[in-house]
């Protein structure tokens, strides 16, 4: 799972050390163009004294020493040695926010960059495939006829999958949530990776978890074993990646977490992609109280997996 303040902690050092860097390099140029004009030192050391003369001046009503002779010879002097002000003029990584991640209050392009770059290493960390992508995921695993069922194809289905997941990521933010069932091993955690990968380059904030662990990690911060905000990110992210559900261990508080997030995103209007090996209506009856199992069903599109284990193929 990716945690927000970790993000915007490993941001905010990079933008720290951009400005550190950036001071040096600009501390750097201006020293170079001081080594090749020397005299320009003595007068910006002169120019500096007698500008700050003039704020002491001016602030008990004496007249202000005009500087005009002295910055025309600086410019000159500058001119003659091939430079202007501009070498003087501190540098920046980012100069649209000069390095701070905010332009007029808002984050900056550069910083919304580092956010994602964040999310794309915890994803890589946390999920079972790394960070899969579309380019990676092949058809050719999928044969054109199936043995359980002839009258349908596994090719021609997950041809049709994979065209709505390519479409679900590259037409976010979407108001749809999506439930890939099927057989462990036909590609579902790939795809849904795929389209984790694919909204977290453009910019927005997308959680990734297994159902296995999440709700130990929630019931575990509700009974105060842990501390945290698991449950509040969980609701609010951007994008939820919800895998494998379905392999967890059901409580009572599982039970009613599992309700308050789906039920909570639901209502939020907040897309949510699940993962599951369960494959038949009725088994989200059997398993999960109604209120849980209506909304699984009745709240999601559908996308069906089937095929022969891809991993037993490769391996």
């Amino acid at each position: 799972m990716i945690n927000d303040q970790a993000a915007v902690n490993y941001a905010q050092r990079i933008l720290n050390s951009r400005r550190i860097r950036y001071r040096e390099l600009t501390a750097k140029k201006i020293e170079e163009v001081y080594n090749a004009v020397p005299e320009l030192r003595d007068l910006d050391s002169e120019l500096s004294s007698l500008s700050a003369q003039n704020i002491i001046n001016r602030l008990n009503g004496r007249p202000e020493v005009s500087l005009d002779d002295l910055e025309a010879k600086r410019v000159a002097l500058l001119e003659a040695a091939g430079y202007d002000d501009s070498a003087f003029e501190e540098q920046h990584f980012c100069p649209l926010c000069r390095d701070t991640g905010y332009v007029n209050g808002e984050p900056c392009e550069c910083y919304r960059s580092l956010l994602s770059d964040f999310e794309q290493e915890e994803l890589n960390k946390v999920s079972p495939l790394a960070l899969s992508r579309f380019e990676d995921f092949s058809l050719s695993y999928y044969p054109e006829t199936s043995r359980e069922n002839p009258k349908i194809s596994p090719r021609r289905l997950m041809e049709f999958n994979y065209e709505i997941c390519v479409d679900y990521a590259e037409d976010f933010p979407s108001r749809d949530n999506l439930m890939m069932t099927g057989s462990a091993g036909l590609g579902k955690t790939h795809l849904a990776l795929s389209i984790a990968n694919r909204v977290i380059e453009r910019g927005y904030e997308v959680f990734y978890c297994s159902a296995a662990s999440i709700f130990n990690t929630l019931e575990d911060e509700k009974y105060g074993r842990k501390t945290g905000t698991t449950l509040s990110n969980l609701k609010n992210c951007d994008l939820l990646v919800l895998d494998d559900l379905g392999a967890e261990h059901l409580t009572s508080s599982i039970v009613s977490s599992l309700y308050d997030l789906i039920n909570s995103r639901i209502n939020a209007e907040k897309p949510t992609i699940i993962t599951t090996n369960i494959t038949e209506n009725a088994d989200f009856s059997r398993r999960y109280p109604e209120k849980i199992a209506s909304r699984l069903l009745y709240c999601f599109k559908i996308l069906p997996f089937i095929g022969d284990d891809i991993r037993k193929l490769k391996s």
